[in-house]
């Protein structure tokens, strides 16, 4: 919860800071574009160094340790004479590498902790803690940076948020890590690791499916990042406490759903859980065009925040029950590695579409977009497409009959 406070006090406001600096609007877009680059790296690569140790807590808990100290690091960035807007997002995307080494490393760390009949409830209510502790975090970080002045103001956020993830790991240390498994054999590339994955007679075809699903679904979020801002403030004229007001909403449904899915997950299994979320956030960016009403757009913000905890949940459980315990650290990689390149290269184009066909149209494209999402899930459902067995059965009929039916 330490280390979720900390992140809840810092991570929303990374642009703010950069603008505060004086970023430019490139600048600014590169605090979230660069670290997904290099997630694309840190993920493609970081496996082969993870799957060979067959305890993952040492692992975990070096890299975190790295990755904190950059915090300490973004903090004192005011005091540079020069560069400092660009100092600021090295350092933010640099803390990316080490952050990506140490997830994927608790990733493949809580296939031993819990077993797989209690992970759901477990994760559930572990989500539900650290959402509201991340929630808290934002609250205080943001009365702290209006109440005291630039630039100290950062520097106290940060560094208090750099203490506070210390102290998440002082606990993080204490977990029991209930045996392990290690991969022996020589090092690989990630293209024979993906092979290996993708390949596997057990899991890989619901592997495969669920990445190109969430791949999908990631590159709709990207198109459309730019886009919220510019709905919210160019064409609605929303003021910011409003603004602020949504992204509370939508923790707080986030965080209060959690028990809910965790329920659901137990009598349907994730897979369901997924589907759901994944459908009302595909059709959420037309429907957010529908009426410029605050309290209507207030309402979605409640579903979005929903589904989006319940798809982080069922996403989590369901990479660790798509991989054998040795290939978990190699799993997590992959998919990380599939999302983050989506979500690096969609902003780009989407701001290539908004520029020629405005925001409205914008949204539009990315439900079509998430839409992918959808139909790549389903290869991994225990039932048929909604209107496959009537389709068959008119192809099966042969073209005569199909005329016939349709014939005026």
């Amino acid at each position: 919860m330490g280390t979720n406070l900390a992140f809840g006090m810092t991570n929303p406001f990374m642009q703010v800071y950069a603008l505060a600096l004086g970023a430019s609007s490139f600048m600014v877009n590169m605090v979230s574009a660069l670290p997904a680059l290099v997630n694309v790296f840190s993920f493609a690569l970081g496996p082969r160094w993870i799957e060979g140790e067959e305890r993952k807590l040492p692992a975990v808990m070096k890299w975190a340790i790295g990755h904190r100290i950059f915090y300490a690091l973004m903090a004192l960035v005011p005091f540079l004479p020069a560069w400092r807007a660009e100092a600021l997002v090295l350092l933010f995307s640099m803390s990316s590498f080490p952050n990506a080494m140490s997830g994927i490393a608790w990733t493949a760390m809580m296939g031993h902790v819990f077993p797989p009949g209690k992970r759901s409830e477990v994760f559930a209510r572990r989500n539900g803690y650290v959402g509201f502790a991340g929630i808290a975090g934002t609250l205080v970080a943001g009365y702290l940076l209006d109440w005291i002045e630039f630039p100290l103001n950062y520097v106290v956020v940060f560094l208090v948020a750099f203490l506070g993830s210390v102290v998440g790991l002082h606990y993080l240390r204490m977990t029991i890590e209930l045996g392990g498994t290690a991969r022996r054999g020589p090092a690989r590339g990630f293209v024979e690791m993906a092979r290996a994955v993708m390949r596997d007679k057990e899991f890989g075809r619901q592997f495969k499916y669920f990445s190109l699903s969430c791949t999908a679904l990631w590159f709709g979020f990207g198109f459309t990042a730019a886009s919220w801002a510019i709905y919210h403030v160019t064409v609605l004229h929303l003021p910011n406490k409003i603004i602020g007001m949504f992204g509370v909403v939508n923790g707080l449904a986030m965080v209060l759903f959690y028990p809910y899915w965790g329920a659901l997950a137990t009598v349907k299994g994730e897979r369901w859980v997924l589907l759901i979320c994944m459908a009302g956030l595909t059709i959420f960016p037309t429907l957010y065009t529908l009426w410029p009403s605050a309290m209507y757009l207030g309402v979605l913000q409640l579903v979005s925040g929903a589904c989006t905890g319940g798809l982080n949940f069922a996403i989590f459980n369901l990479l660790l029950g798509y991989a054998r315990p040795e290939e978990r650290a190699n799993a997590a990689g992959i998919f990380n590695a599939m999302v983050n390149a989506a979500a690096f290269v969609a902003p780009f184009l989407g701001n290539i579409w908004y520029e020629n066909y405005g925001v409205i149209s914008t949204f539009h494209a990315c439900t079509m977009i998430r839409f992918a999402s959808l139909v790549l899930l389903w290869k991994i459902m225990e039932t048929e497409l909604p209107g496959t067995r009537v389709l068959k059965k008119l192809v099966a009929a042969g073209p005569r009959t199909v005329r016939g039916r349709f014939r005026t």
